[in-house]
């Protein structure tokens, strides 16, 4: 799973961009840990993601 994510992630350098992985990834699934291990992001802020998208 961590080599799908890393090659969704190349050509992905600006925050912006792995933000929308990352928001893409929590669609699918993806837990939260991993995909803070991968991006950098933080927990904390990915599940405030997550959270949001529940609001939708």
């Amino acid at each position: 799973m961590k080599n799908i994510i890393r090659r969704e992630l190349q050509g992905a350098t600006l925050e912006e961009g792995k933000r929308e992985i990352a928001f893409s990834l929590l669609r699918q699934g993806v837990p939260v840990e991993v995909i803070a291990k991968v991006t950098g992001l933080s927990e904390g802020g990915l599940a405030v993601m997550r959270g949001r998208e529940g609001e939708m």
